[in-house]
């Protein structure tokens, strides 16, 4: 296996909008384009750091209206950080008002 590809990017990818969302915000971290990051590669193969990856989940957090949980977010790839966001949508969602 490429130690560069996310192991659980075969789960729950998300939402075309979530994947995308993920894309921009790692793009724009990393000064490049949203299609130079392929879905199921790891965010720290591109340099993405613990910065930026804090950076990412806060605006994904404010974006989507969600709460990460720390463990979620180990070397997470585009297309699993997507699976998670709508995950915790779903979750959200089922709360009672």
């Amino acid at each position: 296996m490429n130690p560069s590809r996310d192991p659980y990017a075969a789960g729950d990818a998300g939402t075309a909008d979530e994947l995308q969302a993920v894309k921009e915000l790692a793009a724009a971290a990393l000064h490049v384009e949203p299609d130079a990051i392929e879905d199921d590669m790891l965010l720290s193969s591109y340099g993405v750091n613990s910065v930026d990856m804090i950076d990412i989940t806060v605006k994904l957090e404010t974006l989507f209206n969600i709460q990460f949980d720390p463990e979620q977010l180990m070397a997470p790839s585009c297309r699993s950080l997507a699976g998670i966001v709508q995950s915790l949508r779903q979750q959200q969602q089922r709360l009672p008002t």
